[in-house]
C-alpha cells in the first residue's frame, strides 16, 4: 500500500469511527451523558476529541477535576426542554473534521410520593425458561402481597452469552424519572448446563452484567451489555487467597450479617458490624444468600420501618430441587437494632415455572401511574374531593389541604388515593388576579392516557 492509499484508509477509519460515536436517547436525556475522550480505532485509541456544547450550563464540555465532561444539569421543574448542541471535533493531519449531536434534556421532575411496589425476580433454577425477568406488582402498598404482570410470563429474556438471567437489580436514577435493571447471565439449567461449583459459576460460566432501561416500568430498552451512566456496581466473587488461581479460601459461614459505614464506597476498616447470623439465628437456616433490605414506603400498614429478604433454605422450607432457596421475608422497625423479625408471605406472585418457589431479585418503590404501568392496566376515570378552601382573596395562593384525587383503571384496581408529583396528579388553571368563580384541573396521566376532573373556588 502507497504512502497516499494508507492515509486515505487511515482517514476512513477515523472518519467511521467519528460516525460510530453514539450518545444514547439523545432527544430524551434525563441524566449524564457519556462523551468518549478519543476515537476508538481497531488499532487502538485514536485522535483525541475536543467538546463543545452549546449550553454548557445543562450539558458541560470540560472535565473538573475526577469529574468528567458530560454532565447533565436539567431545566427546572415546568421548564421547556433544554436543547443543546454537542460538537465533537478532531484533527487528523492538518484536517479538522467533526460532527454535531442534537441533545433535547428533559424537565426536572418532582417525584410523587411512593404509594405502591414493584418486584423483578427470576422464577426458578435448573430451567433456562425459569431463569429469566419476571415481574410483579404488590396488592396496594404491602410489599408482601403481590400479583404476577404479564399474566406470569417472563418480562425480559436474554439471548446473550449463556442466555440466562439471573440476580436482577432494579434502580431508579438519581433525577427520578428512569429505571436501569441490571442482571447476570448465568445459567444452571439442568438440559444444558447444570450446576457445577462456586469455582466454575463466576470462572468458567458468567461473563456478563446485562442491561436494560425504562421510563415508565411497562417498555424497556433493547438488551445491552454495558451502562452508559455514571454508577458504582458491585459484584460478589471468589478470590484467590494465594498465588495461582486454583487457590481459594472456604466460606466462613453461609449467612447474613449487617453492617454499617457513613459511605457506600467507604474502605474495609470503616464497617462496623451491628448484627450476625440473621437468618440462622432467627430461623434455623442451614443456607442463605442474596439479602435485601429496603425501607418501607410512606402509608405501607407496617411503617415506619424497613423490610429484609433473603433466599435461604431451613428446615420445611418450600424448596423444592437441589440447589434451590426460598425467598423469606424479614421485618424491623430500627435499622440500628440489629433484630430482625421474620414475617410470613401474605400472597406470593404466581410466576410460570416457579412451582411455589420464590427466588432473589429487587423490591422498589412505585408511583401510582408507574404501577399501573407495571400491572399493563389504562387508566379509565379519576375522582375528586375537593380542597377544603374555596374563597380566596385577590394574589392569594392556591391551598390544596384536603384535595384527595383517586382513580379506577382497566384492570379493577382502584387507587384509593394518587400524590401530586411525576407519577401523580397536577394541578393547573388557577389565578387570582382577578375576581370571579375559578375552574381548577386536576390531571393524571398514565401511558400517555389522561383523565381530568375539576372543581371551582372563587376569587372575591
Amino acid at each position: 500500500m502507497d504512502q497516499d492509499s494508507g492515509h486515505i484508509a487511515q482517514l476512513e477509519s477515523v472518519q467511521n469511527a467519528l460516525a460510530n460515536i453514539v450518545i444514547p436517547n439523545a432527544h430524551d436525556i434525563r441524566g449524564n451523558v457519556t462523551l468518549p475522550a478519543s476515537l476508538d480505532l481497531a488499532d487502538g485509541d485514536g485522535p483525541r476529541i475536543c467538546w463543545t456544547s452549546s449550553n454548557p450550563d445543562i450539558v458541560s464540555d470540560k472535565a473538573k477535576g475526577t469529574i468528567p465532561p458530560g454532565i447533565v444539569k436539567r431545566p427546572p421543574v415546568g421548564a421547556e426542554p433544554g436543547l443543546v448542541n454537542l460538537s465533537a471535533s478532531i484533527t487528523f493531519g492538518d484536517k479538522e473534521i467533526g460532527r454535531q449531536f442534537e441533545l433535547v434534556v428533559r424537565p426536572s421532575v418532582s417525584l410523587a410520593q411512593l404509594s405502591q411496589y414493584g418486584m423483578a425476580n427470576f422464577a426458578r433454577s435448573n430451567c433456562r425458561e425459569g431463569q429469566q425477568i419476571f415481574m410483579a406488582a404488590s396488592i396496594g402498598n404491602d410489599a408482601l402481597n403481590w400479583v404476577a404482570v404479564s399474566d406470569g410470563e417472563a418480562v425480559l429474556s436474554s439471548q446473550f452469552g449463556m442466555r440466562g438471567l439471573r440476580d436482577p437489580s432494579i434502580v431508579r436514577s438519581p433525577e427520578g424519572d428512569n429505571f436501569y435493571l441490571v442482571a447476570t447471565d448465568l445459567n444452571v439449567d439442568e438440559a444444558y448446563y447444570g450446576w457445577q461449583s462456586w469455582d466454575w459459576a463466576p470462572s468458567g460460566a458468567s461473563r456478563y452484567i446485562e442491561v436494560w432501561e425504562s421510563d415508565d416500568m411497562s417498555s424497556w430498552s433493547k438488551q445491552r451489555n454495558e451502562s452508559d451512566g455514571y454508577y458504582h456496581l458491585f459484584v460478589c466473587d471468589r478470590v484467590s487467597t494465594g498465588v495461582d488461581v486454583e487457590s481459594y479460601a472456604p466460606c466462613g459461614s453461609e449467612n447474613v450479617y449487617q453492617e454499617k459505614a457513613m459511605s457506600i464506597l467507604a474502605s474495609e476498616s470503616d464497617w462496623t458490624l451491628v448484627t450476625s447470623g440473621i437468618t440462622h439465628n432467627t430461623m434455623g437456616t442451614t443456607y442463605a444468600e442474596a439479602p435485601l433490605a429496603f425501607k418501607a414506603n410512606p402509608g405501607d400498614r407496617r411503617a415506619p420501618g424497613y423490610y429484609l429478604f433473603c433466599d435461604q433454605i431451613w428446615s420445611g422450607a418450600p424448596a423444592g430441587k437441589h440447589m434451590e432457596e426460598q425467598l423469606h421475608p424479614y421485618w424491623t422497625r430500627d435499622l440500628n437494632s440489629g433484630s430482625w423479625t421474620p414475617t410470613e408471605w401474605g400472597q406470593k406472585p404466581n410466576y410460570r415455572y416457579a412451582q411455589g418457589v420464590m427466588r432473589h431479585g429487587c423490591i422498589f418503590g412505585l408511583t401510582s401511574a408507574e404501577h399501573a404501568n407495571l400491572r399493563g392496566a389504562m387508566l379509565l376515570r379519576i375522582y375528586i374531593q375537593p380542597p377544603v378552601k374555596r374563597n380566596y382573596c385577590v394574589g392569594e395562593q392556591l391551598d390544596l389541604t384536603g384535595l384527595r384525587v383517586s382513580a379506577l383503571y382497566s384492570d379493577g384496581v382502584e387507587d384509593q388515593e394518587i400524590y401530586p408529583g411525576y407519577g401523580g396528579y397536577a394541578v393547573s388553571g388557577f389565578v387570582s388576579d382577578t375576581f370571579g368563580v375559578k375552574r381548577v384541573l386536576v390531571s393524571y396521566d398514565v401511558a400517555n392516557i389522561t383523565q381530568t376532573a375539576h372543581f371551582e373556588v372563587e376569587v372575591v
